[in-house]
């Protein structure tokens, strides 16, 4: 039995020039390329640098951190799409430089629509990985038939891919994993961009695959709310570098130090946080999220020292800005807190 199903050794991977926008599509990426070897850029990004991780079998373990953090790279790296410039991983017993094969069998993958065929139906699509990982014609359709119906999709089954929502397409790809049932599943990113209803029932699937069948879950996600409420440990990542690994909740008794003042306010604009920052010495740092920018709706995080108290002074700050203080409480951290407190920055 193996202690560690996943385990990396200073796993470190490099790229000449500046990592590409992973929010820009396929046609724009191509043309930065070409736009860059015309200038000869050469400049070298460490997109993994020296990472070092245990992940034990039967965990759900969650790698957070913004958009460029190196969270693909690293799932690349472990699942054999990229090839290592420096240290070595094993999945699940096997090295990712010299049993790469065994690895791939090992491990399943689900990165957006990869591997869909796009003139196949959906049950067509399911059948046809199935056997390509053994699975013989009878065991695939019970599995593919248990999956459509766990997973809402019965009524989709004989549609093609094309006229499915992005939704149902990410649902597809997630049936691969129930399919083959390998030990490890990579999830990367697995509800970005969808509705709030279709990605609860996504994390609801995901945390059943690991919870009835024992699957290893090894997933990115640059939404910290989503790995709090999944994930049995979490790496947090920046700029290539783990810089802190623990439960959710060990993680979040790192800024036990410090109070958290939770405001939410009317006619709020954008050049207060800094202002809000100048109050006190004892205010760390202010985080904001504009829910409407028309009517200056907002909701404010302000980490404070642990034992001052200046909420009040917050208050009065607020209102002399002709602020409409709609809540202030006091509350507990989470793990964007968290990511504040080792890294020094927002997540964007």
């Amino acid at each position: 039995m193996i202690s560690h199903i996943i385990e990396t050794f200073d796993l470190t991977k490099r790229f000449k020039g500046k990592p590409l926008e992973p929010w820009k599509g396929w046609a724009d990426q191509l043309t930065e390329i070409l736009k860059r070897r015309i200038k000869g850029e050469r400049k070298v990004t460490v997109a993994v640098d020296h990472v070092i991780l245990k992940v034990k079998s039967g965990e759900f373990f969650g790698i957070v951190g913004p958009n460029g953090a190196g969270k693909t790279t690293l799932i690349k790296l472990l699942t054999c799409l990229l090839y290592p410039d420096e240290g070595t991983a094993t999945v699940n017993g096997y090295d990712i430089r010299k049993d790469r094969k065994m690895v791939k069998a090992s491990s399943s993958l689900i990165c957006g629509w990869w591997g869909t065929l796009f003139n196949r139906t959906v049950r067509q699509n399911l059948l046809f990985w199935g056997k390509m990982f053994g699975l013989d014609e009878k065991t695939a359709n019970e599995r593919i038939s248990r999956v459509l119906d766990v997973l809402l999709m019965k009524e989709k089954a004989d549609e093609l891919p094309w006229h499915l929502s992005s939704g149902m397409r990410q649902k597809m790809a997630l049936a691969k994993a129930f399919l083959v049932r390998t030990p490890i599943v990579f999830l990367d990113e697995p509800t970005i961009g969808l509705d709030p209803n279709v990605a609860y029932s996504i994390r609801k699937f995901i945390k059943e695959l690991n919870e009835e069948f024992g699957q290893t879950i090894f997933m990115s996600t640059h939404y910290m709310f989503e790995a709090e409420v999944l994930c049995d440990r979490v790496a947090i990542m920046n700029e290539g570098k783990i810089v802190s690994v623990g439960s959710p909740q060990e993680l979040k008794n790192l800024v036990r130090k410090s109070n958290i003042l939770e405001v939410k306010v009317l006619d709020y604009y954008e050049e207060l946080r800094n202002k809000l920052k100048e109050i006190s010495e004892s205010i760390l740092e202010v985080t904001e999220l504009i829910e409407d920018p028309v009517i200056g709706k907002a909701s404010l995080r302000i980490h404070i020292k642990e034992k001052e108290n200046v909420t009040q002074e917050v208050l009065n700050f607020l209102e002399d800005a002709e602020c409409r203080v709609r809540y202030a409480k006091n509350i507990g951290p989470t793990l964007e807190d968290v990511f504040i407190t080792v890294t020094g920055k927002r997540l964007e």
